[in-house]
């Protein structure tokens, strides 16, 4: 997702991918949202700043490590959540029972390539030093389009450094 045109690619992205599972689903209450379907989590919740990530289409920094752990699916280099609104809406007297479904595509950033660059050297022991670190991270940078045009920029990036690791 590196070209000019990001509504485009977002736009085949979504068409790409409507058929395929989203990285994650968030239910939107009027009083309260719902990651998946786990717990409940009010909108002043410290948790709730992964709601400000989504209103900014950037893959949550903060979550990195979870998605990694739960093999959360990404596309492209992007995150695919499916937002399911049961609010009502302007005119209408009580919440819907059927949500308004839509996509939302999250886009990888620099602070996102950090994080996962910091997880890879915690795989490898911790040991890369910061020279090292930036070494690789401008090995990624000048790659990053055949990095962003692939099934999942976080696994190709650990194929990558894999290889790569000094």
């Amino acid at each position: 997702m590196a070209g000019y045109n990001r509504t485009r690619e977002v736009e085949q992205l979504l068409q790409k991918t409507q058929s395929s599972p989203p990285s994650f689903v968030v239910h939107l209450h009027a009083e309260h949202w719902i990651l998946n379907n786990g717990s409940k989590f009010l909108y002043n919740n410290q948790i709730a700043s992964l709601l400000d990530d989504i209103r900014a289409h950037r893959i949550p920094v903060d979550f990195l490590d979870l998605f990694d752990q739960t093999q959360v699916p990404f596309y492209d280099g992007c995150m695919v959540v499916e937002l399911l609104d049961y609010r009502s809406q302007k005119g209408q007297e009580s919440a819907q029972q059927a949500p308004q479904k839509t996509r939302v595509v999250l886009h990888p950033n620099p602070e996102t390539l950090w994080a996962d660059l910091c997880i890879l050297n915690q795989r490898h022991g911790g040991k890369w030093t910061d020279r090292e670190a930036l070494e690789i991270e401008a090995k990624v940078l000048v790659n990053w389009h055949s990095f962003s045009t692939s099934s999942s920029a976080h696994s190709l990036l650990a194929c990558y450094l894999t290889s790569a690791v000094p």
